[in-house]
């Protein structure tokens, strides 16, 4: 048995199929293809937290699974399995501790990927009148001078 992740929307679907997964009760997939040439197929689909980063985002949820059986592993974000338990659902303080840990085998920061921060939110909707007018006196300005050092004219 092999302790793994899953996302899953809010109402425990996943986003790709739309299959409900119930709660601590083991799913079996009686057709599971274990041919490596079917690349998308039959079984139940879990990675480990590296693999998470396609799926998971804000309106999601991550779930730990536990898996066994036959199984059938591509990659860090493709892995189907024969049996799947969906065990609990991890709050994002522990979605993070688990990134972090990962982070140094990995080389880059899957924290900073799995929540990322948008730059754009920050950005506020009503700038204050003397930055716009600073802002039109500048290129109006550089306009009227001919340009920048560079050459660029605005």
């Amino acid at each position: 048995m092999k302790t793994l992740y899953k996302v899953l929307d809010k109402d425990n679907k996943s986003p790709f199929k739309g299959y409900l997964y119930p709660i601590g009760e083991w799913q079996h997939c009686s057709d599971f293809d274990e041919d490596r040439t079917h690349i998308c197929s039959k079984g139940f689909y879990a990675t480990g937290i590296e693999g998470t980063t396609y799926a998971f985002s804000k309106d999601m949820n991550m779930w730990e699974v536990e898996v066994k059986g036959r199984f059938v592993e591509f990659d860090a974000y493709k892995r189907r399995y024969e049996y799947m338990k969906v065990i609990r659902k991890l709050d994002n303080d522990e979605i993070v501790k688990l990134a972090k840990a990962k982070e140094k085998e990995l080389g880059y920061k899957l924290s900073e990927i799995l929540f990322s921060d948008n730059p754009f939110s920050r950005i506020r909707e009503n700038p204050n009148k003397r930055r716009l007018r600073h802002n039109k006196y500048y290129c109006l300005k550089n306009f009227l001078i001919g340009g920048r050092r560079d050459g660029w004219i605005y």
